[in-house]
């Protein structure tokens, strides 16, 4: 059997095994890398999409299809800080967000319903002022999704049975080391 079989067979059995269990597999299909395609976008922030155009320096985080990153800088006004993700480092992370945490699958919204029923039971409130919203964007070839929810950080700590929230909780945290290791650079 040649390669080509061998691999287009494999893309068949890991295209089969994410349809009858979803969750378990993705086959990531990321933009042409001279595309110039942003993968990833990331932000925390207290008032995304609020403010004029060029009070904030950009999102916290984007990630390119060719490994390119930049990073707000930490100084307002100081402008990105930039790197590169090694081809394998950019499929490790977005394979993190898609496959295991299973991103495409979380919703905001449920999330929400779920935090309200819980609370309806058991009374327990999420009563934070002034925390953040995350927002977290993939965009592959085939699917895009954004998930945005005020105090994540917050909420995975009141809320730890909701699986979805422990997800987005768990790529929040992974970006945020992401930032911070290229700034660091």
């Amino acid at each position: 059997m040649s390669t080509v079989s061998r691999r287009n067979l494999l893309a068949v059995g890991m295209a089969y095994i994410g349809m009858v269990c979803p969750g378990m597999a993705t086959i990531l299909t990321l933009p042409d890398p001279e595309s110039d395609h942003m993968v990833l976008m990331f932000d925390i922030s207290q008032n995304f999409g609020l403010l004029p155009a060029g009070a904030i320096d950009g999102p916290l985080l984007e990630v390119m299809a060719d490994g390119r990153m930049s990073a707000r800088a930490v100084a307002p006004g100081a402008g990105p800080v930039v790197g590169t993700l090694s081809p394998e480092d950019l499929r490790d992370l977005i394979s993190f967000v898609v496959d295991e945490q299973d991103f495409f699958a979380i919703d905001a919204d449920e999330i929400a319903a779920q935090i309200e029923q819980i609370g309806a039971q058991d009374g327990r409130r999420l009563l934070v002022a002034d925390a953040p919203t995350t927002h977290v964007s993939v965009m592959l070839k085939d699917h895009t999704h954004t998930v945005s929810l005020y105090a994540v950080g917050f909420s995975a700590m009141l809320f730890p049975e909701i699986d979805a929230l422990q997800r987005l909780r768990r790529i929040e945290l992974r970006l945020l080391e992401t930032t911070e290791a290229l700034r660091a650079e």
